[in-house]
């Protein structure tokens, strides 16, 4: 079961068990997804998005949930960041599990010794070429620049 089918399966849970954050997540991202797939038939692709797109847009989404959670707890709205944060919670339900810091580092230190790079920016390319999907880009990114200082 792939991961849209696995989301929407969610959904008709969700509806029966009258879970109305958890529905209101689901129907969240399955539009997210779908107007992608419309974003990509438009753009002349297939309509059917891979199972990497998929994966891209949850990530988008979730990224969405950090960042604005972020903000309402820096503006004292700490009602509307726990609201981010919960569907934060049922959104990395459908997320593949990243690297710990641990791995990303030892990762990130062999691909820098194999590749030489000669800043950052052509660090974090290798990287990404290698480990995209698989790490946190800004855990991988400040491992980096840790790493090139010295």
């Amino acid at each position: 079961m792939n991961t849209l089918q696995a989301l929407t399966a969610d959904l008709k849970e969700a509806m029966k068990a009258k879970r109305e954050g958890d529905l209101q997540t689901a129907r969240l991202l399955i539009s997210a997804i779908r107007n992608r797939e419309i974003q990509k038939r438009t753009d002349g692709g297939t309509s059917e998005l891979t199972e990497e797109e998929v994966v891209q847009v949850i990530r988008a989404e979730a990224k969405k949930r950090k960042d604005s959670s972020a903000v309402f707890s820096a503006n004292n709205r700490e009602d509307l960041a726990m609201k981010e944060l919960t569907e934060l919670a049922y959104i990395e339900k459908y997320l593949p599990q990243l690297l710990s810091r641990e791995a990303t580092e030892e990762r990130v230190k062999s691909i820098i010794q194999q590749t030489k790079p000669a800043d950052v920016g052509s660090a974090m390319k290798e990287v990404m070429k290698e480990l995209k999907g698989k790490i946190d880009n800004s855990l991988a990114a400040e491992i980096i620049k840790r790493l090139l200082q010295k």
